[in-house]
């Protein structure tokens, strides 16, 4: 999974619908992109999503997908698959949904339930708009109604949680606000298992990242899986030293470097070792 398939699986239409529109496509701050199955010839769907041209934009790094999605994507292909059955599973710093979209279309049995989370009030806007544009059974039945994806976002999110349906699942998934600077430990979802990828980034940040991944360690997680792309190596020295500080330990589980050969198309970085961390508490 995670490799953007060919324009000409699914671009040829919104193409169109730009055109029709009178959007000049070279002055979109927006673009669609489809990220299909890894394997040639996998029946796995495609995931579509509406992402921002400049990586940096709006003042968030969240409107564009990165490789560490990407990453733990095939690691829930693989022997992730098992940690995550049957389990409440919460993401931090979602962005655009790449990891849980990608996730709940191709096997949306597999989770008891998914929290995406976010705080940027745009980053928001497009995960929900995206998980619209994989499940909306409105969508499906009117392809004409991916116009209104050419529009940009409304800039405020609310409410503070917003749930879709999934085909084939039970419960429905949540987009939910979460700032880590600003929570406490009861604003924290309950989850068995938390996921997330490309967070460690920032070092300002990095302590309430950890604070938050404790908090909901201690509410009842057994374990948090962070893919983290190495590009800061003294970002990544901090989080790494902080969480054991913190009382935690963790473990490299999984480790690559995409290459060319992976069809990987990345645009805005130079493809880099990504590391899977297990970050359980110190028993």
């Amino acid at each position: 999974m995670g490799c953007p398939v060919p324009s000409s699986v699914r671009g040829h239409s919104l193409l169109g619908l730009q055109l029709e529109a009178g959007v000049p496509i070279e002055k979109t701050k927006y673009v669609f992109k489809s990220y299909g199955p890894a394997s040639k010839g996998s029946p796995a769907p495609l995931v579509l999503l509406e992402e921002n041209r400049d990586p940096l934009g709006q003042g968030t790094t969240g409107l564009i997908s990165w490789q560490g999605a990407v990453f733990l994507s095939e690691w829930a292909d693989s022997v992730g698959g098992a940690t995550l059955e049957g389990k409440h599973v919460v993401e931090l710093g979602s962005g655009l949904g790449l990891f849980g979209l990608s996730l709940l279309l191709r096997r949306p049995e597999l989770v008891k339930s998914f929290t995406f989370t976010d705080c940027h009030p745009d980053v928001l806007n497009f995960l929900a708009l995206n998980a619209s544009l994989n499940f909306s059974a409105e969508l499906r039945r009117n392809p004409a109604n991916f116009a209104d994806f050419l529009s940009e976002p409304p800039t405020v999110f609310a409410p503070c949680h917003r749930q879709f349906k999934v085909h084939g699942h039970g419960d429905p998934a949540t987009v939910a606000r979460l700032d880590w600077t600003e929570c406490d430990a009861g604003d924290l979802p309950t989850a068995d298992i938390v996921v997330a990828s490309d967070v460690v980034y920032a070092a300002d940040l990095v302590p309430h990242l950890v604070r938050v991944i404790e908090g909901l360690l201690r509410r009842g997680a057994s374990a948090a899986y962070i893919a983290c792309t190495h590009r800061n190596g003294s970002s990544l020295e901090i989080f790494l030293r902080r969480v054991v500080d913190e009382g935690m330990r963790y473990e490299s589980v999984m480790a690559r470097t995409f290459g060319p050969g992976d069809g990987l198309l990345v645009t805005h970085e130079s493809l880099k070792k990504v590391v899977l961390y297990r970050i359980e508490l110190k028993v």
